[in-house]
C-alpha cells in the first residue's frame, strides 16, 4: 500500500495515494497551502493534525500575490481562532433544536461573525484595502462564472 499523501489532509480526500496527490493537490510554491486543480476560485481551511489550507487553481489564477496572501491570512485566522469548533457547536444546536429561534438565527449570525473576524485579522496584517480588493475580485469572478452558465 502506498504511503499516505501528507500534503492533503484528510487522507480520504485523495484515495489514490502519493501519485494521485501529486496530480490533484500539491503544495503551492509560494504559500503554505495545497492547491487543487479546479477552475472555480475557492479557499478553505481544514482543521486537523496538521491544519491545512486548500486553494483552487481558480483562486491562484484570479488573485495577485498580495490578495492571495490576504486570503491565506483570513484562512489562518479561522484555524487559529478555532472557528471550526464554534461553527460545529452552533450548527449542532440549530440542527437538534430547529424550533428554537435563538439557535437557528444564532448559528447563521455566528457564521457571519467568524467570517468578519477572519477578515479583520487579514486586514490588520495586509490592510483593509487589500482585503477589500481581494473580495471584490472574487465577487467579480463569481459573477462572471455564473453569467457564463446562463
Amino acid at each position: 500500500m502506498p504511503a499516505p499523501c501528507r500534503s492533503a489532509r484528510p487522507r480520504r480526500a485523495v484515495p489514490s495515494g502519493r501519485a494521485g496527490c501529486r496530480r490533484r493537490c500539491r503544495p503551492h510554491a509560494r504559500h503554505d497551502a495545497v492547491v487543487i486543480d479546479h477552475p472555480e476560485p475557492a479557499a478553505y481551511s481544514v482543521a486537523g493534525d496538521p491544519h491545512t489550507i486548500v486553494l483552487t487553481q481558480g483562486i491562484v489564477t484570479a488573485l495577485v500575490d498580495e490578495h492571495l496572501a490576504a486570503v491565506l491570512a483570513h484562512e489562518r485566522a479561522h484555524l487559529a481562532g478555532g472557528h471550526h469548533i464554534l461553527l460545529a457547536a452552533t450548527r449542532t444546536l440549530a440542527t437538534v433544536f430547529p424550533w428554537i429561534e435563538l439557535f437557528t438565527v444564532g448559528s447563521a449570525q455566528v457564521a457571519r461573525l467568524v467570517e468578519m473576524s477572519a477578515d479583520d485579522v487579514a486586514a490588520v496584517s495586509h490592510g483593509r484595502q487589500t482585503v477589500r480588493e481581494a473580495l471584490l475580485t472574487l465577487a467579480d469572478a463569481d459573477t462572471e462564472s455564473s453569467l457564463g452558465a446562463i
